[in-house]
Protein backbone atom coordinates (compact mmCIF):
# COMPACT_ATOMS: atom_id res chain seq x y z
CA UNK A 1 0.00 0.00 0.00
CA UNK A 2 1.65 3.55 -1.24
CA UNK A 3 -1.18 6.35 -1.44
CA UNK A 4 -4.05 6.67 1.08
CA UNK A 5 -7.05 8.76 -0.34
CA UNK A 6 -9.22 10.55 2.56
CA UNK A 7 -11.78 12.93 1.94
CA UNK A 8 -12.20 15.58 4.20
CA UNK A 9 -14.68 18.38 4.95
CA UNK A 10 -13.98 19.39 8.22
CA UNK A 11 -16.75 16.92 10.00
CA UNK A 12 -16.67 14.93 12.99
CA UNK A 13 -16.81 11.78 10.95
CA UNK A 14 -13.93 13.07 8.25
CA UNK A 15 -12.15 13.55 11.10
CA UNK A 16 -12.36 10.15 12.56
CA UNK A 17 -10.92 9.32 8.74
CA UNK A 18 -8.27 10.90 9.09
CA UNK A 19 -7.62 9.30 12.29
CA UNK A 20 -7.76 5.84 10.96
CA UNK A 21 -6.30 6.58 7.37
CA UNK A 22 -2.97 7.94 9.38
CA UNK A 23 -2.79 5.00 11.86
CA UNK A 24 -2.64 2.63 8.33
CA UNK A 25 -0.55 5.29 6.83
CA UNK A 26 1.82 5.32 9.52
CA UNK A 27 1.86 1.24 9.66
CA UNK A 28 2.48 0.85 5.86
CA UNK A 29 4.55 4.28 5.65
CA UNK A 30 2.11 5.47 2.95
CA UNK A 31 1.81 8.65 1.19
CA UNK A 32 -1.63 10.08 2.62
CA UNK A 33 -3.35 12.31 -0.05
CA UNK A 34 -6.27 14.26 1.87
CA UNK A 35 -8.49 15.93 -0.84
CA UNK A 36 -11.37 18.69 0.59
CA UNK A 37 -13.63 18.98 -2.61
CA UNK A 38 -15.70 22.39 -3.22
CA UNK A 39 -19.03 21.80 -4.87
CA UNK A 40 -21.30 24.49 -6.45
CA UNK A 41 -23.92 24.58 -3.41
CA UNK A 42 -24.36 27.95 -2.49
CA UNK A 43 -22.86 28.99 0.35
CA UNK A 44 -24.92 29.08 3.98
CA UNK A 45 -24.98 32.49 5.86
CA UNK A 46 -23.90 30.93 8.58
CA UNK A 47 -20.20 29.94 6.83
CA UNK A 48 -20.47 33.39 4.97
CA UNK A 49 -20.23 35.08 8.26
CA UNK A 50 -17.58 32.90 9.95
CA UNK A 51 -15.71 33.34 6.60
CA UNK A 52 -16.05 37.08 7.20
CA UNK A 53 -15.04 37.17 10.63
CA UNK A 54 -12.17 34.62 10.39
CA UNK A 55 -10.79 36.03 6.96
CA UNK A 56 -12.04 39.71 7.26
CA UNK A 57 -11.07 41.88 3.87
CA UNK A 58 -9.85 38.92 1.87
CA UNK A 59 -13.86 38.28 1.14
CA UNK A 60 -15.15 41.56 1.15
CA UNK A 61 -18.09 41.01 -1.60
CA UNK A 62 -18.84 44.70 -1.97
CA UNK A 63 -15.32 46.19 -2.75
CA UNK A 64 -14.78 48.30 -5.78
CA UNK A 65 -19.26 47.37 -6.79
CA UNK A 66 -20.89 50.59 -7.80
CA UNK A 67 -24.59 50.15 -9.23
CA UNK A 68 -25.16 53.01 -12.43
CA UNK A 69 -28.42 54.75 -11.42
CA UNK A 70 -29.58 54.48 -15.26
CA UNK A 71 -31.38 52.04 -15.57
CA UNK A 72 -29.98 50.29 -18.49
CA UNK A 73 -26.33 50.44 -16.37
CA UNK A 74 -28.39 49.17 -13.37
CA UNK A 75 -29.30 45.69 -15.09
CA UNK A 76 -25.24 45.57 -16.10
CA UNK A 77 -23.81 46.32 -13.06
CA UNK A 78 -27.01 43.71 -11.51
CA UNK A 79 -24.84 40.81 -13.93
CA UNK A 80 -21.57 41.94 -12.85
CA UNK A 81 -22.81 41.59 -9.02
CA UNK A 82 -24.12 38.22 -9.69
CA UNK A 83 -20.69 37.23 -11.42
CA UNK A 84 -18.77 39.16 -7.95
CA UNK A 85 -21.25 36.66 -5.69
CA UNK A 86 -19.82 33.63 -7.09
CA UNK A 87 -16.29 34.43 -7.37
CA UNK A 88 -16.78 35.78 -3.72
CA UNK A 89 -18.50 32.36 -2.75
CA UNK A 90 -15.96 30.59 -4.60
CA UNK A 91 -12.81 32.14 -2.59
CA UNK A 92 -14.91 31.72 0.45
CA UNK A 93 -15.27 28.01 -0.22
CA UNK A 94 -11.41 27.87 -1.58
CA UNK A 95 -10.29 29.95 1.97
CA UNK A 96 -12.19 27.51 4.16
CA UNK A 97 -11.07 24.41 2.01
CA UNK A 98 -7.76 25.28 2.50
CA UNK A 99 -7.95 25.73 6.43
CA UNK A 100 -10.02 22.88 6.77
CA UNK A 101 -6.94 21.14 4.82
CA UNK A 102 -4.46 22.31 6.74
CA UNK A 103 -6.24 21.37 10.28
CA UNK A 104 -6.49 17.85 8.61
CA UNK A 105 -2.99 17.52 7.56
CA UNK A 106 -2.08 18.72 11.63
CA UNK A 107 -4.36 16.30 12.55
CA UNK A 108 -2.85 13.14 10.91
CA UNK A 109 1.00 13.80 11.45
CA UNK A 110 0.24 14.13 15.10
CA UNK A 111 -1.54 11.32 14.30
CA UNK A 112 1.47 9.63 13.21
CA UNK A 113 1.55 9.73 9.37
CA UNK A 114 4.74 11.20 7.97
CA UNK A 115 3.58 11.84 4.31
CA UNK A 116 0.84 14.25 4.03
CA UNK A 117 -0.20 15.69 0.84
CA UNK A 118 -3.29 17.84 0.40
CA UNK A 119 -5.34 18.15 -2.81
CA UNK A 120 -8.56 20.98 -3.11
CA UNK A 121 -10.63 19.94 -6.48
CA UNK A 122 -13.99 21.54 -7.51
CA UNK A 123 -17.06 20.20 -8.74
CA UNK A 124 -19.78 17.14 -7.84
CA UNK A 125 -17.95 15.71 -4.32
CA UNK A 126 -17.93 11.52 -5.38
CA UNK A 127 -16.42 12.71 -8.87
CA UNK A 128 -13.98 14.63 -7.23
CA UNK A 129 -13.05 12.15 -4.61
CA UNK A 130 -12.93 9.26 -7.36
CA UNK A 131 -10.64 11.68 -9.98
CA UNK A 132 -8.61 12.56 -7.05
CA UNK A 133 -7.93 8.87 -6.10
CA UNK A 134 -7.09 7.92 -9.65
CA UNK A 135 -4.88 10.81 -9.84
CA UNK A 136 -2.56 9.82 -6.66
CA UNK A 137 -2.91 6.54 -7.75
CA UNK A 138 -5.05 5.35 -4.56
CA UNK A 139 -4.70 2.16 -3.40
CA UNK A 140 -7.39 2.86 -0.38
CA UNK A 141 -9.81 5.83 0.23
CA UNK A 142 -11.07 6.56 3.61
CA UNK A 143 -14.30 8.47 3.92
CA UNK A 144 -16.36 9.43 6.58
CA UNK A 145 -20.11 7.92 6.63
CA UNK A 146 -21.54 11.54 6.92
CA UNK A 147 -20.14 14.65 5.79
CA UNK A 148 -21.26 18.18 6.22
CA UNK A 149 -24.33 17.79 3.20
CA UNK A 150 -27.79 18.12 3.38
CA UNK A 151 -30.87 16.33 3.25
CA UNK A 152 -31.43 16.67 -0.78
CA UNK A 153 -28.16 14.76 -0.58
CA UNK A 154 -29.70 11.73 1.45
CA UNK A 155 -32.26 11.65 -0.90
CA UNK A 156 -30.20 11.02 -3.62
CA UNK A 157 -27.33 8.92 -2.07
CA UNK A 158 -24.82 10.08 0.01
CA UNK A 159 -21.28 10.83 -1.30
CA UNK A 160 -20.05 8.21 0.72
CA UNK A 161 -22.06 5.23 -0.87
CA UNK A 162 -21.37 7.01 -4.30
CA UNK A 163 -17.69 6.70 -3.43
CA UNK A 164 -17.73 3.38 -2.39
CA UNK A 165 -19.90 2.17 -4.97
CA UNK A 166 -17.91 3.33 -8.00
CA UNK A 167 -14.19 3.17 -6.77
CA UNK A 168 -11.52 0.54 -8.62
CA UNK A 169 -10.30 0.27 -5.22
CA UNK A 170 -11.37 -0.45 -1.54
CA UNK A 171 -13.05 2.26 0.41
CA UNK A 172 -13.35 2.34 4.29
CA UNK A 173 -16.61 4.40 5.18
CA UNK A 174 -15.86 5.57 9.20
CA UNK A 175 -18.86 6.48 11.63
Amino acid sequence: MKHILVAVDGSDHAQRAIDLASDIAQKYDAELVLVHVIDDRPLSESARRLAEIEFGEKVNPREGMVVDPVVGARYAALGQLEEQETHTTTSIKRLLGQRILENAKNQAKEHGARHVATVIEDGDPAHAILKAGEDCEANLIVIGSRGLSDIKSLMLGSVSHKVANQSPVNVITVR
